[in-house]
């Protein structure tokens, strides 16, 4: 009897230990599960209408009465069969589209330094085709008021031959 009432003690203690485990467990999960949802939400996987769901249901629920089977502790979704695969094919379009997106925005960067070298390169041609420009127009200044100048001594030369045999 005594045997018995230890035994039946011990399982009772043993029952109470893996009960507060298996609660442990389940809080642990139901905060896992709850973590899943909102990274879910922010991926708009939910509600089954969402934007990125295409009428799969992503959200878990944890069903306490339900532990003995995973598809019930999880409000009926198939984890592994359903939900999985599909993240999985969303995870591997999004890598995708950021690799994608990654690539245009290299080929963008390289465009622009080009643009900025040619840019520079121009606008130094035409600085120096500017001070060419003033160069030149220095000098056909300088050269025009020569010219200028001898034009008017030779008319006063020439006047000063001609006036008297006018006169």
């Amino acid at each position: 009897m005594e045997r018995a009432t230890q035994s039946k003690t011990s399982h009772t203690k043993l029952f109470w230990a893996s009960e507060s485990t298996l609660t442990n467990l389940l809080e642990g999960l139901e905060t896992k599960v709850a973590e899943y949802n909102a990274k879910c939400a922010n991926l708009q996987l939910v509600p089954e209408t969402a934007k990125n769901a295409n009428g799969t249901r992503f959200y878990l629920e944890v069903e306490r009465e339900k532990t003995g089977v995973v598809g019930g502790l999880f409000g009926g979704v198939d984890v592994e069969g359903l939900i999985k695969p599909k993240v999985e094919a969303l995870k591997i379009s999004v890598v995708k589209s950021s690799s994608e997106a990654r690539q245009e925005l290299l080929k963008l960067l390289d465009m622009e330094e080009t643009t900025e070298e040619s840019m520079n390169e121009a606008s130094e041609t035409q600085i120096a085709l500017e001070a060419k420009a003033n160069k030149l127009e220095a000098t056909y200044n300088r050269e025009k008021e020569q010219v200028s100048e001898r034009s008017e001594r030779a008319l006063m030369k020439t006047r000063n031959i001609c006036e008297p045999l006018i006169n």
